[in-house]
């Protein structure tokens, strides 16, 4: 039924108990009928680019339900019965109107892939650190200045995306996310990033333009598995040493800084393909 111009659902729907699939995105609902709880067998449900302001509780009796699709409509908060819904593993929430994260969303142990960027969102609850099944995590896009340690706790995540915040620092425990290979942290307010950062050694691209950072951390000399870092747009007047150690370095992003001379040593990159000094102070 996705991609009509439905401003509503039967209540009836909810006799249809044998479905396992309902795509209802891309409509104009601006609510729903609490029958949707009665679809026992509903493994998969896409509710995004709609108009709702709310869902029902009753959902929460989807215990099912395996991927909820929500994106894109006008939610600033969910149900407590979200707390049932134990068999989710994909859960997508961003470009909504979240203010906070609902804590019912820690009881969701099955969940692999959460959704929140492109929201309101001012801070985090530690309970996210509860999600021991979760792989990729996407909070990009809020208005975050800071994240909690419990995040550290997180230790199946692969993908970690926090850009386009206001974080002004990050917790050391972020070096504890041994699966880590994906780290966005772009267009926050970084005058810093934590040591244990060089302890993620399965990292294979780090993002931190956009920031304000003058210096990396000596740990950094471990990621050697990385092969895209970017620091563009920062106020490092130089190079890191550290970097001559990042052997599997393609790509390496340095424009835009106060660089006023190069150090010898990243001539030892020797995979790199890409190298971008431009706009610094190179004489």
């Amino acid at each position: 039924l996705n991609e009509n111009q439905l401003t509503s659902v039967p209540s009836e729907l909810g006799d249809l108990t044998s479905l396992t699939q309902l795509f209802l995105h891309g409509n104009k609902l601006t609510n729903l009928p609490a029958e949707l709880g009665l679809l026992a067998n509903l493994t998969v449900l896409y509710l995004h680019e709609n108009q709702l302001t709310s869902v029902p509780s009753e959902l929460g009796n989807l215990s099912s339900l395996t991927e909820l699709h929500l994106s894109g409509n006008k939610l600033n908060s969910l149900p407590a019965g979200f707390i049932f819904l134990t068999n989710l593993t994909v859960l997508t929430l961003n470009e909504n109107q979240l203010s906070s994260v609902p804590l019912a969303l820690g009881n969701l142990a099955s969940l692999t892939t959460l959704h929140l960027q492109r929201n309101r969102l001012t801070s985090l609850p530690a309970e996210l650190g509860l999600l021991s099944s979760l792989e990729r995590l996407y909070l990009n896009e809020n208005q975050l200045t800071s994240v909690p340690s419990e995040l550290g706790d997180l230790t199946s995540l692969t993908q970690l995306f926090l850009h386009g915040n206001k974080l002004t620092n990050l917790p050391a425990e972020l070096g504890l996310l041994a699966n880590l290979t994906v780290l966005y942290l772009h267009e926050n307010q970084l005058t810093s990033v934590p040591s244990e950062l060089g302890n993620l050694s399965s990292l294979t691209e780090l993002h931190l333009s956009g920031n304000k950072l003058n210096s990396l951390p000596a740990g950094f000399i471990f990621l050697t598995n990385l092969t895209v870092l970017t620091l563009n747009e920062n106020q490092l007047s130089s190079v890191p040493l550290a970097l001559g150690n990042l052997a599997s370095l393609t790509t390496l992003h340095l424009q835009r800084n106060r660089l006023t001379s190069l150090p010898a040593e990243l001539g030892l990159l020797s995979s790199l393909e890409r190298l971008y000094l431009n706009e610094n102070q190179l004489t």
